[in-house]
């Protein structure tokens, strides 16, 4: 079971202690005691406010809710001022038992009578229904809502009709909230009604496969269609989604009364990114947009408030839903959102995209800082020729760098040192770099412009493109590179000294030095080759020296311990891997790349180690 895979506990006894957990970090909410046959460990159990809505005089209506265990926060962290009174647990995936449901329904009963809210499933509506008639048998005013958003299935058996799903978390904000504002019970019960045909919910989950079930069920339910694992990025399957959503006859039939009534513009709608448990906020947020963006283009619906998180889970399934509801009318649009907007203290904060089109999603970036492109502090290049060779360099480098993809990776998983996208992080900047290189602005590349605003632009480069700490240590390294450059002409020299530059600023911002298994092992053995005071033509001369002498850097690395960086982490001992498996760290590998690249592209007499290199990476 998903629910004890962790510990060696029943699911029954898990759901009783998550719920002691919550009611101990809570002081505002309590457990309800257990008697009789309803007392036996495991059954679930009742979470209540200390203080229900309308204490002490009882002259507000009070909600209660739940449901099987697993769906977490649902219904039971929805408990609390602005939202539930209680919430009944069964254990995972099953109702709650009848005792229980009563023994919430007495303890909260007042004179402006109580509202169960619950989902259109068999056993949550006749446990909560049977209990809700024994209580109006004792004369405790009671009515019961039943939430059925499921918009998955086109025709449902009659006798059991659509699911309730994550859109009834709408339903639950707009009760409490009517509640809230002191409506009467059959009131309540009436907003609510003139609702439903205007909510609908469509889910998906990845199955092992990875596939998408689409209109899976909150409890694992079988779907209604699949989208094969190659036709599955997130635009597809959440554009799936919203069209069966946009699809529902429900909604059909409502936006078609708006259109023969008044202008389809008085139509707007709330949506809901639920989350089932095993996709991350990052992800979720990622779905809100394709969802927001596919539903303003699809239907020209204004989005007014959207909610995003997992709120309605089914244990930690890699799934989610959009819900959509309806807001037909400036009156009706006003009470709805004014009730979504009441503080509760567990409900997700909302946002109010209706200001924004999917295109004003941006602000526009300010412009370059003007220094950088002021004529007075550019070194110019040498010649038109000088600068065809740097932007060949360039292209050069950029495609050793894609070429390297998958070796780079192989080196970052080794040994759990890295997590495996070194090669993926060099990849985003070379493809970046090309691009630059095949269509520089006028403005930007050109003669007069000079190295250090090539340095610049490259260094702007790698941190807006390449990302993770690799992107900022390296435009800090070209950023210090550019501000060296302030000598004419930019020569050999000079380029050995914006290289020094770069390293040191590196080796600054990193808290790196040579020897801690960066890619500073490669630069500064690089670096070691030249002398202070030489000429040009002496610097060019050592350069196939300091090509050798980065190579012995970087396959140093293999038997260093990590002192920066992310594998500095690992630990005093170098991984698990063994010395005759230890590979060099890819930044300095990397490294190694750039620099024998840039000294080919250039006309240096490289040697050739492709053999020793492959024993080196472990690919020959």
């Amino acid at each position: 079971s998903a629910a004890n895979s962790l510990f060696s506990r029943s699911p029954e006894v898990c759901v009783r202690d998550a719920l002691r957990g919550l009611v101990i970090a809570d002081p505002s909410l309590a457990l309800i005691a257990r008697t009789g046959s309803s007392s036996s460990e495991g059954v679930g159990g009742v979470v209540i406010r200390r203080e229900p809505r309308g204490s002490p005089t009882g002259n507000w209506v009070r909600v209660i809710s739940g449901g099987g265990a697993g769906h977490e926060p649902a219904y039971v962290r929805f408990v609390g001022e602005g939202l539930l009174d209680a919430a009944v647990s069964g254990h995972v995936f099953a109702s709650p038992a009848p005792n229980d449901i009563l023994e919430a329904i007495r303890q909260l009963a007042c004179p402006s009578g109580l509202l169960v809210l619950i989902m259109n499933y068999t056993g949550d509506r006749l446990n909560f229904g049977l209990a809700a008639a024994r209580a109006r048998t004792s004369d405790l005013r009671c009515r019961m809502f039943v939430c059925d958003d499921d918009a998955s299935i086109k025709d449902p058996a009659p006798a059991v009709g659509r699911r309730g799903i994550a859109g009834s978390l709408l339903m639950m904000k707009l009760a409490c909230g009517l509640a809230d504002s002191g409506l009467d019970l059959d009131c309540i019960v009436d907003r609510l009604e003139s609702l439903r045909t205007r909510l609908a919910t469509v889910g998906t989950c990845r199955l092992p496969t990875g596939d998408w079930e689409l209109g899976l069920g909150i409890h694992g339910e079988a779907g209604v269609g699949l989208l094969k694992s190659h036709q599955s990025s997130m635009e597809a399957v959440v554009g799936a989604v919203v069209k069966k959503l946009l699809a529902d006859e429900r909604i059909e039939k409502s936006m078609n009364k708006v259109k023969k009534q008044e202008s389809s513009s008085s139509a707007a709608c709330a949506m809901l990114i639920n989350g089932l448990g095993g996709l991350s906020n990052l992800e979720l947020s990622g779905i809100a947009s394709v969802a927001f963006e596919t539903v303003t283009a699809v239907s020209n619906l204004p989005v007014r408030r959207l909610y995003i998180g997992n709120l309605m889970t089914s244990l930690s399934a890699p799934g989610f839903s959009v819900s959509l509801l309806l807001l037909l009318g400036q009156d009706d649009e006003g009470w709805i959102l004014e009730t979504l907007d009441l503080p509760a203290r567990r409900w997700p904060a909302a946002s109010s995209p209706s200001v924004l089109r999917p295109d004003q999603l941006e602000l526009a970036a300010l412009p370059s800082d003007p220094t950088s492109a002021s004529s007075d502090s550019s070194i110019p290049w040498q010649s038109a020729e000088s600068l065809s060779s740097a932007l060949a360099s360039l292209s050069a480098v950029a495609a050793a760098l894609i070429d390297a993809r998958s070796i780079l990776n192989q080196l970052d998983s080794v040994g759990g040192l890295g997590d495996g996208d070194c090669g993926d992080t060099m990849y985003r900047g070379a493809v970046a770099m090309q691009k630059f290189v095949e269509q520089p602005s006028n403005a930007i590349v050109t003669v007069s412009s000079g190295p250090r605003r090539l340095l610049a632009e490259l260094s702007s480069l790698a941190q807006s493109d390449m990302g993770g700490s690799s992107g900022a240590l390296f435009g800090i390294g070209l950023a210090a590179a550019a501000a060296s450059v302030c000598q004419s002409p930019f020569d050999a020299r000079s380029a050995i000294a914006a290289l020094s530059a770069a390293a040191g600023a590196i080796s600054e911002a990193g808290r790196a030095r040579q020897g801690d298994r960066t890619m500073l092992d490669t630069v500064y053995g690089f670096l070691e080759a030249f002398d202070a005071g030489l000429s040009a033509d002496e610097v060019w001369q050592r350069l196939p020296r300091a090509v050798r002498r980065a190579r012995d850097g970087a396959v140093a690395t293999a038997q260093m311990k990590p002192r920066a960086g992310r594998a500095a982490y690992v630990g005093a001992e170098l991984s698990s891997t063994s010395e005759s498996e230890a590979r060099p760290d890819p930044g300095a590998w990397a490294a190694l790349i750039i620099l024998r690249t840039v000294c080919r592209a250039v006309g240096v007499a490289v040697d050739d180690t492709e053999a020793e290199d492959a024993a080196v990476l472990g690919s020959g």
